[in-house]
């Protein structure tokens, strides 16, 4: 036995290194084994021999510090090849607004950016390529959802093997500015409750501006939620137009909702009942969203007499269309726009333009539906309502404190709520 080589022979694991017929030195080290039962290397090259070892003794390192990277991790691999990867491991792991604002993003802004770099290769400058290629295109608030889909793409992509360094996540975010949205002033809401007296589904406007209910929540209440002899609303479902995907083993060449074998884009675990085509009562994001909310005597009245005259609707829904079938957040939102018409009421913010004679010094725009669901939570805090009882209400929480206003009396959420009714001008 040749004893010089046997001491020069590398210990299993530890790597080799050899020359290529075009003069390129490799270097490779043992990872396992790939899901074809092959055996997987990591393999580095250079010029050199020396270059290579030097190589391989680095790889080595991050291997030890990081542990192997995920098969498929190329050091090749393309921003733009990772993000697809991406969003198709993401489909099941977040709800499919939430997925679909993050494929807008990614496709949008980060690919067209720096989708030609390496993921290797992504650094601080990437960050700032990005950010620049969306501001003045972006509002502050997108422009932070931007940054929040970058960076859970590249801590992602790190898990998965790739080398981005930590500093890539301290690059400074944007703020997200002020907003003008807020809340009805008191005036106003009153005048849009009187405008709605005579409609038959008054009631709907109410749960807005007095129960706090979000406007998905609204579309997606059925009466087995309503419990008049209890006065409460169990408001746990909400309305959403859900995505197709394939269910094709292979993609078919047919859009997802043409698809012979789609089926509804959902977050692993998420419950849902289906209603038609796509339109879904799905269970709110939060165990905070789903709470008990309890019905002031006017609303209780109305309800009562909403019941009487109400769509018949299949799936029990409180507020259907009139043909019984699932309402439409447009369909919602231009009927809230219409109240605001026939009130003659309007959000008043400074006009930019410096006012002429005759010229008022404010500019108007509509109050958005979510703005009625401010002024219950403004009310309430005008009117001293204990802060846990103004969030139990509401269903509106952070996620540190998700669990503490899930028992909050009845009894005080009930006195509050009376006490906003009164405000509002609706008789006990």
């Amino acid at each position: 036995m040749d004893v010089k080589r046997e001491r020069r022979r590398r210990q299993y694991g530890t790597g080799s290194v050899w020359q290529r017929s075009d003069g390129m030195w490799l270097g490779a080290v043992e990872a396992g084994w790939t899901d074809r039962g092959t055996r997987r290397r990591i393999v580095v090259s250079a010029k050199t021999e020396a270059e290579c070892k030097r190589r391989l003794r680095e790889k080595k390192k991050q291997i030890a510090a990081d542990g192997l990277p995920t098969a498929g991790a190329k050091a090749s691999e393309t921003v733009a090849a990772y993000a697809e990867r991406w969003l198709e491991r993401r489909r099941d792991q977040v709800r499919p607004g939430s997925w679909s604002t993050d494929a807008g993003m990614v496709r949008r802004w980060i690919v067209p950016a720096v989708g030609r770099r390496k993921v290797s290769a992504v650094d601080t400058d990437a960050v700032h390529a990005v950010v620049r290629l969306a501001s003045g295109s972006l509002a502050d608030s997108s422009l932070v959802r931007l940054r929040a889909t970058l960076d859970k793409m590249l801590k992602d992509a790190r898990l998965d093997g790739h080398p981005i360094p930590a500093r890539v996540f301290d690059v400074p975010k944007t703020g997200v500015g002020e907003s003008d949205r807020g809340s009805l002033a008191l005036d106003d809401a009153a005048a849009v409750l009187q405008a709605a007296a005579d409609r038959p589904d008054v009631s709907r406007w109410v749960a807005a501006m007095l129960q706090g209910m979000r406007q998905a929540e609204c579309l997606g209440l059925t009466w087995e939620c309503v419990d008049l002899e209890a006065g409460t609303l169990d408001v746990s479902w909400q309305l959403k137009r859900l995505r197709w995907r394939h269910g094709c083993p292979s993609p078919c060449g047919a859009s997802p909702s043409r698809c012979q074998e789609r089926r509804l884009q959902t977050k692993r675990g998420d419950k849902v009942r289906r209603l038609s085509g796509a339109v879904c009562l799905v269970r709110p994001k939060s165990d905070a969203g789903s709470r008990t909310i309890p019905l002031v005597p006017w609303m209780e009245a109305a309800l009562r007499e909403w019941r009487e005259v109400a769509p018949d609707s299949p799936h029990g829904l409180v507020w259907p269309r009139p043909d019984g079938s699932p309402g439409s957040p447009k369909n919602d939102d231009a009927a809230w726009y219409a109240l605001q018409d026939a009130a003659r009421v309007a959000h008043t913010e400074p006009n930019p333009e410096p006012p002429e004679d005759g010229v008022s010094g404010v500019v108007g725009r509509r109050y958005t539906i979510h703005e009625a669901r401010h002024t219950t939570a403004t009310l309430l805090l005008e009117a001293k309502v204990d802060y846990a009882v103004v969030k139990a209400i509401m269903g509106h929480t952070k996620i540190a404190t998700t669990r503490r206003y899930q028992h909050v009396s009845q009894t005080l959420a009930r006195r509050a709520l009376d006490d906003v009714a009164a405000r509002l001008g609706l008789p006990g």
